[in-house]
């Protein structure tokens, strides 16, 4: 089985001036990320540990507001700087995943110029940033991931309210999320042939508060627009959006060389359209939703991810011993049903866009003190 980790660059070195979760922060929206890990200043270490505990491959952001600050302009230091990290991450013998987006974009692009909602800077600007990294970084990377959770990111940020441009609406968010699909597309379209290209998609599922007839079809909705859209899409070549709009893609249906699945714990909604954690037994939460996901990749390869905050809803959450018992019965699994791999998000403990820095998702603290939970990762290790 595929060990591998997930790193946000935000979380790691905090949110970037040029980024629209800059202005986030200076509203107060969303707690202050300082300098996240500091992980720039830990690099070699942080790797080092990631090799002791059998990660092969490695997903880093090169963010895109760090390496365009405005439009058109990109920043020769930071190029080098991310060439340095893809090449240090090599000499670890791990291999380098790169993604594009992952919860951060440039203020200019997500809100001067409208982001994915704006046709022309989804058709336009954004196919010109994945030509431009593809064409910089090719010769480093292993595999691409352009957008982490691109479907859960459209609802925080259009439905939820709670991630920029913060809308509450329906409609907008169906309309997000087929743009955000469409822009997966078009990155594939360019990045197809140069590495394997993955798509990194939410697993997640949600359940009406019972006897409570309005939240019914709230998640009922919820629920076709995280699981059915996509599914729908890689199999029929259409993104066809609930009570939403239609898109013919039919280059969607040969799509991706790997699917990957952060698993997240189950929702419950209430009659409101509120969210709530949906206390579960591990594996009946995330058995069932974990197969499907392995119908849909097919030939694929396929990946689940996830932290240890994912056992905060479940019978392991109590203690750092009974999360590292939880983590291994999502390892066992991830192996039984047959899954290429498993990736370790959040390996190390940064800033978190809602919480900044309480909540302890990582195998080891800022400190790089390892938890009870890291010795069960390298009993897995191929």
């Amino acid at each position: 089985m595929i060990l591998g980790a997930a790193l946000t660059e935000a979380e790691s070195n905090g949110v970037n001036d040029n980024a629209d979760w800059a202005d986030w922060i200076d509203r107060g929206r969303a707690p202050d990320a300082g300098t996240g890990n500091n992980s720039d200043l830990n690099t070699l270490e942080d790797l080092g540990l990631l090799k002791t505990l059998g990660v092969g491959e490695l997903m880093v952001t090169l963010e895109w507001a760090r390496l365009e600050p405005s439009p058109g302009k990109y920043d020769q230091a930071q190029v080098l700087h991310y060439q340095l990290l893809l090449d240090q991450i090599q000499e670890h013998e791990i291999e380098p995943w790169v993604c594009l987006i992952d919860g951060t974009m440039p203020g200019w692009f997500a809100v001067d110029d409208g982001g994915f909602d704006d046709t022309r800077s989804r058709t336009k600007t954004w196919p010109r940033h994945v030509d431009w990294i593809g064409e910089t970084f090719h010769s480093q990377v292993s595999g691409w991931v352009a957008q982490r959770e691109p479907v859960r990111r459209a609802v925080r940020s259009h439905l939820l309210g709670t991630a920029p441009p913060g809308k509450r609406s329906a409609a907008d968010t169906g309309t997000a999320v087929a743009n955000a699909l469409l822009a997966e597309n078009e990155a594939w379209r360019i990045l197809q042939g140069s590495a394997p290209v993955a798509l990194f998609h939410t697993l997640q599922s949600f359940h009406p508060e019972p006897d409570n007839v309005k939240a019914k079809p709230e998640a009922a909705w919820l629920d076709t627009l995280f699981n059915q859209t996509l599914r729908h899409a890689l199999t029929d070549g259409v993104i066809d959006i609930p009570d939403g709009p239609r898109h013919q893609a039919d280059s969607f249906r040969d799509a991706f060389n790997r699917l990957i699945f952060q698993a997240r714990p189950p929702i419950q909604i209430d009659g409101d359209g509120g969210w709530s954690l949906l206390r579960a037994p591990l594996v009946e939460a995330h058995a069932e939703a974990i197969s499907h996901a392995l119908e849909l990749a097919g030939e694929r390869d396929s990946i689940i991810a996830g932290d240890l905050a994912l056992f905060s809803s479940t019978e392991f959450g109590a203690t750092e011993p009974d999360r590292a018992d939880g983590l291994a019965e999502m390892l066992e699994l991830t192996q039984s049903v047959g899954a290429t791999g498993w990736w370790q998000a959040s390996p190390i403990d940064g800033w978190h866009w809602e919480h900044g820095f309480g909540i302890d998702p990582g195998l080891a603290n800022q400190n790089r003190e390892l938890r009870p939970a890291a010795e069960v990762l390298p009993g897995f290790a191929p």
